[in-house]
């Protein structure tokens, strides 16, 4: 489908963006190279996703210096509730330190 085409999209400019300089120990924490930064998108399908699944990933870029812009692929409107969907997004990115501009 049309969506599990944009995942592996996403997936895959994700990988490509970063540089993986070491795995910690520590199960699932990942070290991003701090040599230069670089704008990073992250792609997400949902609001909310940021939250869920990306903070760790969120907190380790932004602690290596790089840019984060956030690609949200549907405003989660089911149930008539898009708008509100989207202002917790908005919330959400302020509160992670990811300007609204982004």
């Amino acid at each position: 489908t049309i969506f599990a085409c944009l995942v592996a999209l996403g997936a895959c400019v994700f990988a490509a963006c970063l540089r993986i300089v070491s795995l910690s120990r520590t199960r699932y924490q990942i070290r991003f190279s701090s040599d230069e930064s670089s704008n990073i998108i992250l792609l997400i399908a949902h609001p909310d996703d940021e939250a869920m699944f990306f903070v760790p990933t969120i907190r380790s870029l932004q602690a290596a210096g790089h840019t984060l812009f956030v690609l949200c692929i549907s405003n989660g409107n089911y149930e008539g509730l898009g708008r509100i969907r989207e202002d917790e997004l908005k919330t959400s990115c302020a509160r992670l330190g990811i300007p609204a501009k982004h």
